[in-house]
């Protein structure tokens, strides 16, 4: 049992904080006089080292017998704390008092969605449109949720470990992204920095902007005078990187329907169509896709 910096403990604050500062000075090598020290002391390890309950780790350390009970895994644990307790210096045990610490867990991420969507799925659905780079304000208006039940999601949003950027902060970079994409004296290390920025809700608004930024690179290859199937597009994506044209390829992940699997969506800074087509059309590989 040894909780490292590095370490994973899936414990509250107060109690993972104890058990590194406590291993770390050595507390849970002191040997009481138990036999099964080692044993309960790699059990306790066991738990708060992995997200798996008093179930889980006595099959784990049943080892073909009879595994031991739930109420006995965790007496086994309570002990345990209280011995590495009792064996730490004076001044962590003041700083941590035994009734602080706390022997269960924090819910897991999944367990939390799960009761998020049994309690009518407000944060899930906000949660779905930030995974598409929405701000959480355009995602409750896709979601048909009001602007207050957005600012009520917003900590859980955020203990689920999703950035909740102010509205006006993502504006103002998206603005700046444009700008730049826009810019004739932007280098091409530039552009392809912008194009690193371009979130899935900035390209979707971009696409339908009455002056985009970016083009897509299945519309460029058909205003190429090219026609190709599925397959064959890798092959033109090779001749944007050989002629070094900056693009960007965004990933969705959709879940059901008829499109199901994950969709990729590849797109060049609107002002490199030129240099794009003229890759196309110079490039003797794709010569065999040119409509005749």
């Amino acid at each position: 049992m040894s909780f490292s910096k590095e370490g994973q403990i899936f414990a509250h604050f107060e109690t993972r904080t104890f058990l590194k500062l406590a291993c770390a000075e050595g507390a849970h090598l002191i040997e009481p006089s138990n036999p099964n020290w080692i044993r309960d002391r790699n059990i306790t390890g066991a738990y708060f080292s992995s997200q798996g309950t008093y179930k889980d780790v006595a099959a784990a350390y049943a080892q073909g017998k009879k595994p031991l009970s739930h109420s006995r895994i965790g007496q086994i644990i309570t002990w345990t704390i209280q011995q590495i307790h009792a064996n730490s210096s004076p001044e962590l045990q003041k700083q941590f008092p035994l009734e602080k610490i706390q022997l269960s867990k924090p819910r897991s991420l999944r367990s939390r969605q799960r009761i998020s969507q049994a309690l009518g799925g407000v944060s899930l659905s906000i949660a779905a449109g930030l995974e598409e780079g929405m701000t959480i304000q355009e995602a409750a208006v896709k979601a048909g949720l009001s602007e207050q039940q957005a600012t009520s999601a917003k900590p859980i949003l955020e203990s689920w470990g999703y950035p909740v950027p102010h509205l006006k902060k993502r504006l103002r970079e998206n603005r700046r992204i444009i700008l730049g994409l826009k810019d004739l004296a932007a280098s091409t290390e530039q552009l392809q920095e912008l194009l690193n920025l371009v979130n899935l809700g900035l390209y979707r608004k971009e696409l339908t902007s009455d002056d985009p930024a970016i083009s897509r690179v299945m519309d460029v290859i058909r205003q190429s005078g090219f026609k190709m199937l599925t397959r064959d597009f890798a092959e033109f994506i090779a001749v944007l990187e050989s002629s070094q044209t900056p693009f960007r390829m965004l990933e969705k992940v959709v879940k059901t329907g008829a499109q199901q699997g994950i969709q990729r969506y590849y797109f060049i800074a609107r002002q490199n169509t030129d240099l794009a087509i003229q890759a196309f059309l110079n490039s003797p590989q794709l010569q065999r896709f040119r409509i005749r």
